[in-house]
């Protein structure tokens, strides 16, 4: 009977696990249509995927006190508490994560709410990372910037990055991931 229990378990959250991600593959490409108007900005996933993670690690940590089953300890209220922190993350990131951008510049506001202004004409590299799905735009004086691939209003921009953006500098893997998301490609 326990390994059936088990089991159930385990299919229920892979289930639960499967629908979660195919509703924000879908919100993905839905919001890769999307034209935000020289906007980039976070996905409404995100704010869903943060207040669920603070509500829900902010109430074990508090369960786990309130009802001792004699695995509570500082550290693992400390753990819960950590994690519940990354959902204020996330929240945090989806209100700060607004740049703009137009023919001219792209406006880039940074995770300390600092806005700096990015010319197209003084980017001197571009480079994709698979594994965290940013585009690294850098300008002359060496400085990063951050764009993810999931954002909002990321198809013109990556239409406009492919027509200011040339040279030896622009690594050829974010040309091809660019050319994808400006043909409407989830990557």
């Amino acid at each position: 009977m326990k390994n059936i229990l088990n089991t159930m378990q385990w299919l229920i959250w892979s289930g639960v696990m499967a629908l979660a991600l195919g509703l924000m593959t879908r919100a993905r490409k839905k919001d890769l249509l999307s034209d935000n108007g020289g906007k980039l900005t976070a996905p409404l996933f995100v704010l869903v995927v943060g207040l669920l993670d603070f509500t829900f690690f902010t109430a074990i940590a508090i369960i786990s006190n309130v009802f001792p089953n004699g695995t509570e300890s500082g550290l693992t209220t400390f753990v819960f508490l950590v994690f519940s922190l990354l959902g204020c993350y996330l929240i945090y990131s989806w209100i700060q994560e607004r740049h703009s951008y137009d023919e001219e510049k792209i406006a880039y506001m940074k995770f300390t709410g600092e806005r700096v202004d990015l010319y197209w004409r003084d980017i001197h590299a571009l480079k994709y990372t698979p594994s965290l799905q940013w585009f690294v735009f850098t300008d002359v004086r060496g400085k990063k910037y951050y764009f993810a691939a999931m954002l909002k209003g990321i198809r013109p921009f990556a239409e406009l990055s492919l027509r200011k953006l040339d040279g030896e500098n622009i690594d050829s893997f974010a040309v091809m991931i660019l050319r994808k998301i400006a043909d409407g490609e989830v990557v």
